[in-house]
């Protein structure tokens, strides 16, 4: 009995001793474990922030780009004859709203023709800024051949001639409506156009994309029966687009759907001055339209390099993100079965530490464990 007696009084102890160690030695490790859940907790939260804050920069790259690429509504206005009138009416009306215009060239009537301007005209109105194209002649239908070849050989004599007499030579080509063909725009090209007006048959509409060789444009014809501006003004100010507003004869009514009275024709350019005033317009001559706009695309484009660059940076870093996210997201569901064991684990130690030290501050009501599933409760 003795010895029983003596080795109780030993191993109780020891036993103890152990089961202490045993304890801090757990606690250790619950200690450790609910650390590397805090840091779990913590990392996956500033992984699904820092993806959030790179979502944000892409999109405000990509608008603020789209800005720089954009300017304001490019109005050309353009008076599609080059009768006497242009000069003593029509240029007058213009200076009142300090505008220079854009006339036209018909069926290769040069300047002093019958009923048209004269070449000291032509050239005065050139020389204040005005600008002119080439129109159509009203005898050819340009989708015949025989028509078109007809058309080149009036056109090449045109520019002869335009160059004999000294005549400045226009860049641009003005087709009436439905005149436009398709086979003409490679004869234009060898000629040196660089910029052709239609009213949609050739289809970039707007003037959005411009280069040093060819850039087509629309037309929206301004008459007694077609005066809605602000209709217009919805789609351009949607892409930022430039158009030709023609009209025919101002004060003249021979065809309300070409012409236009003196008052009307005012109306809208009030309307124009308005815009223009508010910075939503800026009004230009063909050739300056052709001119600023493929200046601002250049310069866009000289700019792409480094934007397309750090756009891909930026597209780089969230797909690296959203990589790491996956590969965590998968390891969670994979270590799914044990989760409920962590989360009596860390709520055993919660509440050993709460006896261990009262006065201590009580434990957050979210564990570790649940902040985890907190994070990944959207994807699942």
């Amino acid at each position: 009995m003795k010895k029983l007696e003596i080795f109780g009084k030993i191993m109780v102890p020891v036993l103890l001793v152990a089961l202490i160690g045993l304890m801090v030695v757990k606690g250790k490790e619950q200690r450790e474990q609910q650390q590397v859940l805090e840091e779990q907790a913590n990392y996956i939260t500033n992984i699904k922030r820092t993806m959030t804050q790179k979502e944000e920069e892409l999109q405000e790259l990509k608008e603020k780009r789209e800005i720089e690429r954009n300017t304001k509504v490019s109005i050309a206005l353009c008076i599609d004859q080059m009768e006497s009138e242009l000069y003593s009416e029509i240029k007058p009306l213009f200076e009142d709203y300090g505008w220079k215009g854009t006339f036209v060239i018909q069926n290769g009537a040069l300047p002093g023709s019958e009923n048209s301007i004269t070449k000291t005209q032509y050239n005065e109105l050139l020389d204040d800024g005005w600008d002119v194209a080439i129109g159509n002649w009203d005898d050819l239908d340009l989708n015949r051949e025989e028509d078109r070849q007809i058309w080149i050989e009036r056109l090449d004599e045109l520019i002869e001639k335009m160059e004999t007499e000294k005549l400045s030579i226009p860049k641009s080509y003005y087709f009436e409506r439905n005149a436009y063909a398709e086979e003409c725009e490679e004869i234009l090209k060898e000629r040196g156009f660089q910029l052709i007006c239609h009213f949609g048959e050739a289809g970039s509409f707007y003037g959005l994309n411009w280069n040093e060789e060819w850039n087509p444009i629309g037309v929206k014809q301004i008459s007694q029966t077609s005066l809605d501006l602000e209709e217009i003004m919805k789609d351009l100010e949607e892409h930022r687009a430039a158009i030709v507003l023609s009209t025919r004869y101002i004060g003249t009514l021979e065809d309300t759907n070409l012409d236009c009275s003196i008052s009307a024709y005012r109306t809208v350019l009030d309307e124009i001055q308005e815009l223009q005033e508010s910075e939503r317009v800026e009004v230009l001559t063909l050739s300056k339209l052709y001119e600023t706009r493929l200046q601002t695309y250049m310069d866009a484009n000289q700019e792409d390099d480094s934007y397309i660059e750090e756009l891909e940076q930026k597209e780089k870093e969230l797909q690296e993100l959203k990589e790491e996210w996956d590969v965590i997201f998968k390891e969670k569901n994979s270590a799914n079965d044990g989760e409920e064991e962590t989360k009596n684990v860390t709520t055993a130690l919660t509440t050993e530490e709460e006896e261990k030290t009262k006065e201590e501050s009580t434990e957050e009501e979210t564990t570790p464990a649940e902040k985890l599933n907190a994070d990944f409760s959207a994807k699942d």
